[in-house]
Protein backbone atom coordinates (compact mmCIF):
# COMPACT_ATOMS: atom_id res chain seq x y z
CA UNK A 1 0.00 0.00 0.00
CA UNK A 2 2.89 2.37 0.76
CA UNK A 3 5.90 3.26 -1.37
CA UNK A 4 9.28 2.12 -0.11
CA UNK A 5 10.66 5.64 0.32
CA UNK A 6 11.52 6.25 4.00
CA UNK A 7 11.42 9.43 6.10
CA UNK A 8 12.93 9.86 9.58
CA UNK A 9 11.68 12.49 12.03
CA UNK A 10 12.32 13.27 15.68
CA UNK A 11 9.33 12.06 17.68
CA UNK A 12 7.67 13.54 20.78
CA UNK A 13 8.99 12.20 24.07
CA UNK A 14 7.87 8.63 24.75
CA UNK A 15 5.80 9.59 27.78
CA UNK A 16 3.61 11.96 25.74
CA UNK A 17 1.09 9.32 24.68
CA UNK A 18 -1.80 11.49 23.49
CA UNK A 19 0.51 13.91 21.68
CA UNK A 20 2.28 11.03 19.91
CA UNK A 21 -0.98 9.47 18.73
CA UNK A 22 -2.19 12.84 17.43
CA UNK A 23 1.15 13.48 15.70
CA UNK A 24 1.16 10.08 13.97
CA UNK A 25 -2.35 10.85 12.63
CA UNK A 26 -1.18 14.26 11.41
CA UNK A 27 1.80 12.68 9.60
CA UNK A 28 -0.44 10.10 7.90
CA UNK A 29 -2.63 12.95 6.65
CA UNK A 30 0.57 14.31 5.03
CA UNK A 31 1.28 10.95 3.35
CA UNK A 32 3.84 9.73 5.91
CA UNK A 33 2.78 6.52 7.60
CA UNK A 34 4.40 5.16 10.76
CA UNK A 35 6.62 2.15 10.18
CA UNK A 36 9.13 1.97 13.06
CA UNK A 37 9.97 3.65 16.38
CA UNK A 38 12.98 4.01 18.67
CA UNK A 39 13.72 6.23 21.66
CA UNK A 40 14.43 9.36 19.62
CA UNK A 41 13.03 8.93 16.12
CA UNK A 42 9.99 7.76 14.20
CA UNK A 43 10.39 6.16 10.77
CA UNK A 44 7.73 6.68 8.12
CA UNK A 45 7.06 5.28 4.68
CA UNK A 46 5.71 7.60 2.00
CA UNK A 47 2.29 6.89 0.55
CA UNK A 48 -1.02 8.48 -0.25
CA UNK A 49 -2.45 10.77 2.45
CA UNK A 50 -4.81 8.82 4.70
CA UNK A 51 -6.96 9.67 7.71
CA UNK A 52 -5.69 7.24 10.36
CA UNK A 53 -6.23 6.97 14.07
CA UNK A 54 -3.27 5.69 16.11
CA UNK A 55 -3.40 4.08 19.55
CA UNK A 56 -0.77 2.76 21.97
CA UNK A 57 -1.54 -0.59 23.51
CA UNK A 58 0.24 -1.73 26.70
CA UNK A 59 -1.00 -5.30 26.67
CA UNK A 60 1.17 -8.27 25.79
CA UNK A 61 1.91 -9.17 22.17
CA UNK A 62 -0.05 -12.40 22.10
CA UNK A 63 -0.93 -13.39 18.54
CA UNK A 64 -4.56 -13.91 19.58
CA UNK A 65 -4.76 -10.29 20.73
CA UNK A 66 -3.26 -8.95 17.50
CA UNK A 67 -5.71 -11.08 15.50
CA UNK A 68 -8.60 -9.79 17.61
CA UNK A 69 -7.53 -6.19 17.02
CA UNK A 70 -7.20 -6.86 13.28
CA UNK A 71 -10.71 -8.27 13.11
CA UNK A 72 -11.94 -5.09 14.78
CA UNK A 73 -10.18 -2.78 12.29
CA UNK A 74 -6.83 -2.16 14.03
CA UNK A 75 -3.51 -3.16 12.44
CA UNK A 76 -0.11 -3.14 14.11
CA UNK A 77 1.91 -0.17 12.76
CA UNK A 78 5.08 -0.30 14.86
CA UNK A 79 6.63 -1.37 18.15
CA UNK A 80 7.76 1.12 20.77
CA UNK A 81 10.08 -1.32 22.55
CA UNK A 82 7.47 -3.79 23.89
CA UNK A 83 4.50 -1.47 23.38
CA UNK A 84 2.34 -1.89 20.31
CA UNK A 85 1.21 1.05 18.20
CA UNK A 86 -1.93 0.26 16.20
CA UNK A 87 -3.70 2.25 13.49
CA UNK A 88 -7.12 2.21 11.91
CA UNK A 89 -8.70 4.20 9.09
CA UNK A 90 -11.11 6.76 10.45
CA UNK A 91 -13.59 5.75 7.75
CA UNK A 92 -13.77 2.25 9.23
CA UNK A 93 -15.00 3.74 12.51
CA UNK A 94 -13.41 0.90 14.47
CA UNK A 95 -14.21 0.68 18.20
CA UNK A 96 -11.55 1.98 20.60
CA UNK A 97 -8.98 -0.54 21.81
CA UNK A 98 -9.77 0.41 25.40
CA UNK A 99 -12.92 2.23 26.48
CA UNK A 100 -12.51 1.92 30.24
CA UNK A 101 -9.66 4.02 31.77
CA UNK A 102 -9.40 1.72 34.77
CA UNK A 103 -9.03 -1.28 32.46
CA UNK A 104 -6.31 0.62 30.57
CA UNK A 105 -4.51 1.30 33.86
CA UNK A 106 -4.30 -2.44 34.52
CA UNK A 107 -2.48 -2.92 31.21
CA UNK A 108 -0.26 0.10 32.01
CA UNK A 109 0.82 -1.24 35.42
CA UNK A 110 3.50 -3.49 33.89
CA UNK A 111 5.05 -0.56 32.00
CA UNK A 112 4.88 1.68 35.10
CA UNK A 113 6.72 -0.83 37.29
CA UNK A 114 9.37 -1.48 34.67
CA UNK A 115 9.99 2.22 34.01
CA UNK A 116 10.35 2.95 37.75
CA UNK A 117 12.83 0.10 38.17
CA UNK A 118 14.76 1.26 35.12
CA UNK A 119 14.92 4.87 36.38
CA UNK A 120 16.14 3.78 39.80
CA UNK A 121 18.78 1.58 38.15
CA UNK A 122 19.99 4.44 35.93
CA UNK A 123 20.22 6.89 38.85
CA UNK A 124 22.09 4.38 41.02
CA UNK A 125 24.48 3.40 38.20
CA UNK A 126 25.31 7.01 37.27
CA UNK A 127 25.73 7.94 40.94
CA UNK A 128 28.17 5.04 41.45
CA UNK A 129 30.13 6.08 38.34
CA UNK A 130 30.32 9.66 39.60
CA UNK A 131 31.46 8.59 43.08
CA UNK A 132 34.06 6.22 41.63
CA UNK A 133 35.41 8.95 39.36
CA UNK A 134 35.48 11.45 42.24
CA UNK A 135 37.36 9.00 44.45
CA UNK A 136 39.79 8.16 41.65
CA UNK A 137 40.45 11.79 40.72
CA UNK A 138 41.06 12.69 44.36
CA UNK A 139 43.45 9.79 44.83
CA UNK A 140 45.37 10.72 41.68
CA UNK A 141 45.30 14.52 41.66
CA UNK A 142 43.77 15.69 44.90
CA UNK A 143 40.84 18.04 44.40
CA UNK A 144 42.09 19.45 41.13
CA UNK A 145 39.56 17.75 38.86
CA UNK A 146 37.23 20.76 38.70
CA UNK A 147 40.05 23.15 37.82
CA UNK A 148 41.46 20.72 35.27
CA UNK A 149 38.09 20.55 33.53
CA UNK A 150 36.91 24.15 33.68
CA UNK A 151 39.91 26.44 34.13
CA UNK A 152 42.90 24.65 32.65
CA UNK A 153 41.08 22.84 29.84
CA UNK A 154 42.65 19.42 30.19
CA UNK A 155 41.70 17.13 27.32
CA UNK A 156 40.51 14.25 29.50
CA UNK A 157 38.54 16.67 31.66
CA UNK A 158 36.50 18.05 28.78
CA UNK A 159 35.87 14.60 27.34
CA UNK A 160 34.49 13.63 30.76
CA UNK A 161 32.42 16.81 30.88
CA UNK A 162 30.83 16.04 27.49
CA UNK A 163 30.09 12.50 28.67
CA UNK A 164 28.65 13.85 31.91
CA UNK A 165 26.23 16.10 29.98
CA UNK A 166 25.05 13.12 27.94
CA UNK A 167 24.63 11.01 31.09
CA UNK A 168 22.74 13.82 32.80
CA UNK A 169 20.32 13.99 29.86
CA UNK A 170 19.88 10.21 29.98
CA UNK A 171 19.10 10.34 33.71
CA UNK A 172 16.58 13.14 33.12
CA UNK A 173 14.82 11.18 30.36
CA UNK A 174 14.68 7.98 32.45
CA UNK A 175 13.29 9.73 35.53
CA UNK A 176 10.89 11.89 33.52
CA UNK A 177 9.56 8.83 31.69
CA UNK A 178 9.01 6.90 34.92
CA UNK A 179 7.29 9.83 36.65
CA UNK A 180 5.08 10.60 33.63
CA UNK A 181 3.96 6.99 33.21
CA UNK A 182 3.24 6.79 36.95
CA UNK A 183 1.15 9.98 36.78
CA UNK A 184 -0.70 8.63 33.71
CA UNK A 185 -1.39 5.42 35.62
CA UNK A 186 -2.84 7.39 38.53
CA UNK A 187 -4.93 9.51 36.15
CA UNK A 188 -6.38 6.41 34.49
CA UNK A 189 -7.11 4.85 37.86
CA UNK A 190 -9.12 7.96 38.71
CA UNK A 191 -11.22 7.50 35.55
CA UNK A 192 -9.68 10.20 33.34
CA UNK A 193 -9.16 9.14 29.74
CA UNK A 194 -6.13 9.79 27.53
CA UNK A 195 -6.63 12.75 25.19
CA UNK A 196 -6.01 11.08 21.83
CA UNK A 197 -6.18 14.46 20.05
CA UNK A 198 -3.74 16.35 22.27
CA UNK A 199 -1.79 19.17 20.62
CA UNK A 200 1.55 17.66 19.61
CA UNK A 201 3.26 20.90 18.52
CA UNK A 202 4.32 22.16 22.01
CA UNK A 203 5.70 18.71 22.89
CA UNK A 204 7.92 18.66 19.79
CA UNK A 205 9.06 22.25 20.40
CA UNK A 206 10.05 21.47 24.00
CA UNK A 207 11.99 18.41 22.91
CA UNK A 208 13.71 20.38 20.15
CA UNK A 209 14.76 23.09 22.62
CA UNK A 210 16.14 20.54 25.07
CA UNK A 211 18.01 18.66 22.36
CA UNK A 212 19.39 21.90 20.93
CA UNK A 213 20.52 23.03 24.39
CA UNK A 214 22.32 19.74 25.05
CA UNK A 215 23.94 19.71 21.62
CA UNK A 216 25.00 23.37 22.00
CA UNK A 217 26.58 22.65 25.36
CA UNK A 218 28.51 19.70 23.97
CA UNK A 219 29.62 21.73 20.92
CA UNK A 220 30.82 24.50 23.26
CA UNK A 221 32.84 21.95 25.20
CA UNK A 222 34.40 20.68 21.96
CA UNK A 223 35.04 24.23 20.68
CA UNK A 224 36.78 25.25 23.92
CA UNK A 225 38.85 22.08 23.87
CA UNK A 226 39.88 22.54 20.24
CA UNK A 227 40.62 26.22 20.88
CA UNK A 228 42.90 25.33 23.78
CA UNK A 229 44.72 22.81 21.61
CA UNK A 230 45.25 25.42 18.90
CA UNK A 231 46.75 27.82 21.44
CA UNK A 232 49.06 25.33 23.13
CA UNK A 233 52.59 24.19 22.42
CA UNK A 234 55.53 22.54 24.10
CA UNK A 235 59.27 22.67 23.57
CA UNK A 236 62.58 21.58 25.02
CA UNK A 237 64.00 24.12 27.44
CA UNK A 238 66.96 26.03 25.99
CA UNK A 239 70.34 25.48 27.58
CA UNK A 240 70.93 29.13 28.28
CA UNK A 241 68.88 31.32 30.59
CA UNK A 242 66.71 33.58 28.48
CA UNK A 243 63.30 35.25 28.55
CA UNK A 244 60.44 33.07 27.41
CA UNK A 245 58.04 34.87 25.08
CA UNK A 246 54.42 33.79 24.73
CA UNK A 247 52.47 35.98 22.28
CA UNK A 248 52.70 39.49 23.77
CA UNK A 249 53.82 38.29 27.20
CA UNK A 250 57.48 38.10 28.21
CA UNK A 251 57.74 35.53 30.96
CA UNK A 252 60.87 35.40 33.08
CA UNK A 253 60.80 31.68 33.68
CA UNK A 254 62.53 30.36 36.77
CA UNK A 255 65.47 28.09 35.99
CA UNK A 256 67.60 25.90 38.19
CA UNK A 257 70.48 28.31 37.55
CA UNK A 258 68.46 31.05 39.28
CA UNK A 259 68.31 28.95 42.44
CA UNK A 260 71.52 26.93 42.47
CA UNK A 261 74.63 28.80 43.56
CA UNK A 262 77.10 26.22 42.21
CA UNK A 263 78.43 27.54 38.91
CA UNK A 264 79.23 24.02 37.70
CA UNK A 265 75.53 23.23 37.24
CA UNK A 266 74.75 21.41 33.97
CA UNK A 267 71.62 20.13 32.36
CA UNK A 268 70.84 16.45 33.04
CA UNK A 269 68.93 14.88 30.19
CA UNK A 270 66.24 12.31 30.97
CA UNK A 271 65.86 10.31 27.76
CA UNK A 272 62.62 8.44 27.12
CA UNK A 273 63.13 4.81 26.13
CA UNK A 274 60.03 5.06 23.92
CA UNK A 275 60.65 8.26 21.96
CA UNK A 276 64.36 8.80 22.52
CA UNK A 277 63.64 12.43 23.44
CA UNK A 278 64.55 14.42 26.52
CA UNK A 279 61.48 14.36 28.77
CA UNK A 280 63.17 15.89 31.80
CA UNK A 281 63.64 19.42 30.43
CA UNK A 282 60.64 20.98 28.73
CA UNK A 283 58.23 23.89 28.79
CA UNK A 284 54.56 23.80 27.83
CA UNK A 285 52.40 26.82 26.98
CA UNK A 286 48.63 26.86 27.01
CA UNK A 287 45.95 29.51 26.68
CA UNK A 288 42.39 28.96 27.90
CA UNK A 289 39.20 31.04 28.03
CA UNK A 290 39.76 31.79 31.72
CA UNK A 291 43.55 32.08 31.73
CA UNK A 292 45.55 34.46 29.56
CA UNK A 293 48.15 31.70 29.64
CA UNK A 294 49.75 29.18 31.88
CA UNK A 295 53.11 27.50 31.47
CA UNK A 296 54.53 24.30 32.89
CA UNK A 297 58.30 23.99 33.27
CA UNK A 298 60.31 20.90 34.23
CA UNK A 299 64.10 20.97 34.53
CA UNK A 300 66.72 18.47 35.73
CA UNK A 301 70.31 19.37 36.56
CA UNK A 302 73.58 17.85 37.75
CA UNK A 303 76.79 19.17 39.28
CA UNK A 304 79.86 17.13 38.22
CA UNK A 305 81.79 15.68 41.16
CA UNK A 306 79.31 16.86 43.79
CA UNK A 307 77.28 14.56 46.02
CA UNK A 308 74.31 15.12 48.30
CA UNK A 309 75.29 16.36 51.77
CA UNK A 310 75.10 14.12 54.85
CA UNK A 311 75.39 10.97 52.76
CA UNK A 312 71.93 11.27 51.28
CA UNK A 313 71.29 9.30 48.14
CA UNK A 314 68.60 8.10 45.77
CA UNK A 315 67.76 4.43 45.39
CA UNK A 316 66.57 3.43 41.91
CA UNK A 317 65.99 -0.29 42.15
CA UNK A 318 69.33 -1.91 43.04
CA UNK A 319 71.24 1.25 42.03
CA UNK A 320 72.30 3.78 44.68
CA UNK A 321 72.82 7.25 43.25
CA UNK A 322 74.52 9.81 45.51
CA UNK A 323 75.29 12.35 42.75
CA UNK A 324 73.85 15.80 43.37
CA UNK A 325 71.06 16.15 40.81
CA UNK A 326 68.68 19.02 41.60
CA UNK A 327 65.22 19.17 40.10
CA UNK A 328 62.71 21.96 39.46
CA UNK A 329 59.06 21.78 38.44
CA UNK A 330 56.69 24.70 38.42
CA UNK A 331 53.54 26.00 36.85
CA UNK A 332 52.86 29.69 36.32
CA UNK A 333 49.26 30.81 35.81
CA UNK A 334 47.97 34.19 34.68
CA UNK A 335 44.19 34.16 35.25
CA UNK A 336 42.05 36.63 33.31
CA UNK A 337 39.72 37.39 36.22
CA UNK A 338 40.10 37.71 39.97
CA UNK A 339 37.37 35.18 40.75
CA UNK A 340 39.21 32.63 38.59
CA UNK A 341 42.45 33.33 40.48
CA UNK A 342 40.74 32.88 43.86
CA UNK A 343 39.03 29.64 42.81
CA UNK A 344 42.22 28.26 41.28
CA UNK A 345 44.26 29.11 44.37
CA UNK A 346 41.72 27.39 46.66
CA UNK A 347 41.81 24.26 44.49
CA UNK A 348 45.62 24.15 44.52
CA UNK A 349 45.69 24.62 48.31
CA UNK A 350 43.27 21.71 48.61
CA UNK A 351 45.57 19.66 46.40
CA UNK A 352 48.54 20.47 48.63
CA UNK A 353 46.56 19.46 51.71
CA UNK A 354 45.53 16.17 50.10
CA UNK A 355 49.09 15.25 49.15
CA UNK A 356 50.35 16.38 52.54
CA UNK A 357 48.07 13.83 54.20
CA UNK A 358 49.48 11.09 51.96
CA UNK A 359 53.16 12.00 52.24
CA UNK A 360 55.48 12.75 55.11
CA UNK A 361 55.08 16.50 54.77
CA UNK A 362 53.41 19.50 56.37
CA UNK A 363 52.16 22.80 55.01
CA UNK A 364 52.10 26.25 56.53
CA UNK A 365 50.61 29.52 55.26
CA UNK A 366 52.45 32.83 55.35
CA UNK A 367 50.77 36.17 54.65
CA UNK A 368 52.32 39.25 53.02
CA UNK A 369 55.78 37.83 52.38
CA UNK A 370 57.85 39.79 49.86
CA UNK A 371 55.64 40.42 46.80
CA UNK A 372 53.13 37.65 47.57
CA UNK A 373 49.53 38.13 48.62
CA UNK A 374 49.35 34.54 49.81
CA UNK A 375 52.03 31.94 50.29
CA UNK A 376 51.92 28.23 51.15
CA UNK A 377 55.11 26.37 52.10
CA UNK A 378 55.16 22.59 51.96
CA UNK A 379 57.97 21.01 53.97
CA UNK A 380 58.96 17.37 53.46
CA UNK A 381 60.28 15.56 56.53
CA UNK A 382 62.90 12.82 56.56
CA UNK A 383 61.27 9.45 57.12
CA UNK A 384 64.32 7.59 55.80
CA UNK A 385 67.38 9.67 56.65
CA UNK A 386 69.56 8.71 53.69
CA UNK A 387 67.03 8.31 50.89
CA UNK A 388 64.74 11.32 51.42
CA UNK A 389 66.30 14.08 49.38
CA UNK A 390 65.54 17.66 50.47
CA UNK A 391 62.46 19.08 48.78
CA UNK A 392 60.43 22.27 49.04
CA UNK A 393 56.90 22.87 47.78
CA UNK A 394 55.68 26.44 47.25
CA UNK A 395 52.29 27.81 46.27
CA UNK A 396 52.34 31.60 45.87
CA UNK A 397 49.84 34.18 44.68
CA UNK A 398 50.50 37.72 43.44
CA UNK A 399 47.97 40.23 42.00
CA UNK A 400 48.71 38.88 38.50
CA UNK A 401 50.07 35.35 38.86
CA UNK A 402 49.81 32.06 40.72
CA UNK A 403 52.97 29.97 41.04
CA UNK A 404 53.00 26.29 41.98
CA UNK A 405 56.60 25.09 42.43
CA UNK A 406 58.48 22.03 43.64
CA UNK A 407 62.26 22.19 44.12
CA UNK A 408 64.57 19.33 45.04
CA UNK A 409 68.00 20.58 46.03
CA UNK A 410 70.11 21.98 48.85
CA UNK A 411 69.43 25.71 48.49
CA UNK A 412 67.35 27.24 51.28
CA UNK A 413 63.75 28.45 51.16
CA UNK A 414 64.64 32.15 51.06
CA UNK A 415 66.79 31.64 47.95
CA UNK A 416 63.93 29.91 46.15
CA UNK A 417 61.44 32.64 47.08
CA UNK A 418 63.80 35.35 45.89
CA UNK A 419 64.20 33.53 42.56
CA UNK A 420 60.41 33.51 42.16
CA UNK A 421 60.01 37.23 42.88
CA UNK A 422 62.96 38.12 40.61
CA UNK A 423 61.38 36.18 37.74
CA UNK A 424 58.14 38.15 37.99
CA UNK A 425 59.70 41.61 37.96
Amino acid sequence: MFKKSRVIKRRPDRWRIGESESWFSHMSAQGLHLNELNLEYAYFTKGEPEQYRYRFDYSDFASERREFYHENGWDLAAYDQDIGVYRSLKSVDAPELHTDPIETSHALRRLKNRSVRSAIGVVVAVSILFLLYSAFSRSVSGNRALISMLFLVQTHGFVLLAQFLALLNFVYLSVKYAVSIALLYISLREGREIDHNADWSPALKRKKRRTTLLLSAQLCVIAILLGSLVFSSSAILPDAKEDIVYKTYIIGAIRLADIESDGRLLRREVISSMSGKDIGNFIEFRQTPLTAFYIVVTENGAVPGRQWADGKHEEIGPVINAAYEPYLSYTLYKPRFRFVADALYRELVSQKETWSSKTNSSISEIYEYLEFERLIIQTFHDSQEKTDLPRIGILAMTPDYIIDLTYRGEEDLHTVLEAITDSLI
